[in-house]
Order: C-alpha cells, then structure tokens, then sequence
C-alpha cells in the first residue's frame, strides 16, 4: 500500500464568554465592568484539544477554557474612567529613553461553577467550535468604571515568561500618541506534554465601551501549533526528541504585536537568531505499526518554510536518528495549526500535501529518512 503524508492545515477554535458580576462597589462609586470575551479562529492556550469539528468543509479543533484559567485585562490610565485595587502597570518603552505607558489592569480567574452552583463553563450550544465560560468578580477585585469611555486589552495567560507589555511612540495629529505592544516569548526548548500548551498567548483588544456597557472582547492567537503523527515502519520505537527547523521564518525567540493598532512589528527589539529558527521537544513517546505517536510542537506566529524534522529515539535498545526533510513547496501557515499525519520512522519517502476539505492528493517532493 502506497504511503502517504498528510500536510493538513487545522483552524482551532475556542470561544469564552467571560462574564463579570455586575455588584455595586463603594470604591469611586462606581459599578464592576462587566465582560465578555468571545476568541476569534484557532485560539488557544488550553490543557487539551476537543475532537475534530467539521464545519463548511473545514475543520476545527476546540480547546476549552478550564476552571482556574487566569486572564489580565488592562487599560490606558490616561483615559481616567477606571478603577483598579491593583497598583498601575508601567510598560516599559520599546525605545528606552522615551516615557512608560501606565495601565490599570486586573486579573480575572474562570471556575467550573458560579455563585448558584450553575456550571459556568460549557461548549457554546450556538456553534460547538467555541468553549463557552463566565467570570465573576471577587470581592473588591476588578476593574471599576469612574467615567464614561474606556479601551480594554486582555491576554492570556499571566505570565512574564510568555507576555510582555511594552509601549511604543507614535505622531498622530501632531501628538505623540503610545500604543499597547504584546513582546510573545516562546523559548525553543520544550517539554513534551500538553500542559506546555497553556503558556501559549491570547491576545485581545476593544475601544471605546461606555460605562456600563458589557465589554466584548475578541481573543486571538499569538502562536502557531504543529502536531506530528509518527508511526514506526517495522518494530516498536520510543521517540525521545524532535527538533522542528526552518530555513525560511522563526519559530522560537520573540515577536512584538502591536495590540493598539493591530499589527506585527518584528523590526524592534534585539533580532532573533539562527538558534531561534529551531524548536526542540523531549519527551518518551512510542510508536509502532499500529499506533502513531502525536507529537505537539508551539512556535511564534510566523510562516515557516524549508523545513526539516530530526527524530531521535531507541529502537531494540540503540539509539537511532532519523532526518525527514519537507523542502521548499511545504508552507506552515503562521497563527494556524498544522497536522503533518503519516510520518513513518524507516524507508523513502513521498510527501504529499492535502487540504481537508480536497480528497486529491498532490505530490509535492521526496525525502529520504536516514537512520544513522
């Protein structure tokens, strides 16, 4: 039976609806900004995906909010029409001698049920591609309305690790105006399992809500996803690393989004590095002739191009390494995910790339796996 690798580009889908308690609050008095959030195609940063959602042809996969997820939501202090028991942020500039962009912001938690004991995260009844969960306020925690207008950024998760703010100068009118940047951090070592997936960035923004207003924010995603489907041709083998490289974009290091004005600025900053063209995964995963090992890799949201695939793992008891290289006509798409099935460890091989709304299959090039 003839061999066949599947290149398939997924959208994934994950929706929240974040809605905070409305109770009145003696500070400012003033009233909880109420939110929902609603993620845009293929976010997320959650422990698991759902099972394959088709819809018009294309499919999905749906990764859900969980319980004890944590989102921060800022705002311009400038604008002065919020409140926030934290202390203000200062986002540090990307040029350093200009001023910091000083934000209030609070931090905002999802859990499994609300102050009814109703289930407060669930699959969206309206499209099944989104995950669907409400957010309350504790205590004095939130943001506070104390004026009339006010812009909203959130991101996901809460971590210096993966999220930076920074500000950025611009001329507008006359006026120097500063802008919300998001620095995306993804280091190109990782850890072979799923939790390593709730690190990845959701990044969102809205203007110009009114008090009182429920806030809707759409959530995007700031990375691209890559899973690999590995199957042994002979005997059983247990994969220890993969390190995914590319000749064309980066897949590690970081990336500036300019949130503020909905842009990737990936001139600032110290460049990346030829070490930032590689991600390597370890882990101990077993494939065999009837069961594929999936392997998830979380780079940058750039295209990647030219890309070559090394496999080491242990087969009868020896180390082995096996190099599969994709060549030019395979193009991973950035803020995507891409599902390369039918890999197998041993042989020559054909790749051919399909779509998953297509049943033609094309030849696009060949590769040989070599086991040193």
């Amino acid at each position: 039976m003839k061999n066949r690798l599947a290149i398939i580009t997924i959208l994934i889908a994950s929706a929240a609806m974040l809605l905070s308690g409305c109770d009145q609050t003696q500070e400012m008095g003033g009233k909880k900004v109420s939110f929902t959030a609603r993620s845009k195609m293929f976010p997320s940063t959650k422990t698991a995906y759902s099972a394959y959602v088709e819809e018009n042809g294309v499919q999905y996969q749906r990764i859900d909010w969980k319980a004890g997820d944590v989102l921060r939501i800022y705002s311009p202090k400038d604008e002065g029409n919020l409140w926030s028991p934290n202390m203000e942020l200062q986002a540090v500039n990307v040029i350093p001698e200009n001023p910091f962009l000083k934000l209030v912001y609070s931090d905002y938690q999802l859990r499994d049920t609300d102050d009814n004991g109703n289930a407060a995260i669930s699959v969206d009844p309206a499209d099944s591609r989104f995950s669907v969960a409400k957010l309350f306020n504790n205590g004095d925690n939130g943001l506070t309305w104390t004026g009339n207008t006010a812009t909203f950024y959130g991101a996901y998760p809460v971590s210096e690790d993966r999220i930076v703010p920074h500000a950025l100068d611009y001329e507008s009118g006359g006026q120097t105006v500063q802008n919300l940047l998001m620095e995306i951090k993804i280091p190109n070592t990782q850890a072979g399992d799923s939790a390593f997936v709730k690190t990845m960035p959701l990044l969102a923004k809205t203007a110009n809500v009114t008090n009182g207003s429920p806030v809707k924010l759409d959530f995007d995603p700031y990375f691209s996803a890559y899973e690999f489907n590995l199957w042994s041709k002979d005997q059983d083998v247990t994969i220890t690393n993969l390190t995914v490289s590319a000749q064309t974009g980066f897949i590690s290091g970081h990336h500036f989004w300019d949130l503020t004005a909905g842009q990737s600025r990936s001139d600032l900053g110290t460049p990346n590095t030829d070490a930032d063209r590689t991600v390597t995964v370890s882990g101990s995963w077993t494939a065999t002739t009837a069961a594929a090992a999936n392997i998830h890799v979380f780079g940058l949201p750039n295209d990647l191009g030219k890309i070559t695939l090394t496999i080491k793992f242990t087969v009868g008891g020896q180390a082995a390494t096996a190099t599969l290289y994709l060549g030019d006509g395979t193009k991973f798409d950035a803020r995507k995910k891409t599902r390369i099935k039918g890999l197998q460890i041993g042989g020559v091989w054909k790749i051919f790339i399909a779509a998953v709304d297509v049943d033609e299959w094309k030849e696009v090039g060949t590769t040989t796996l070599i086991l040193e």
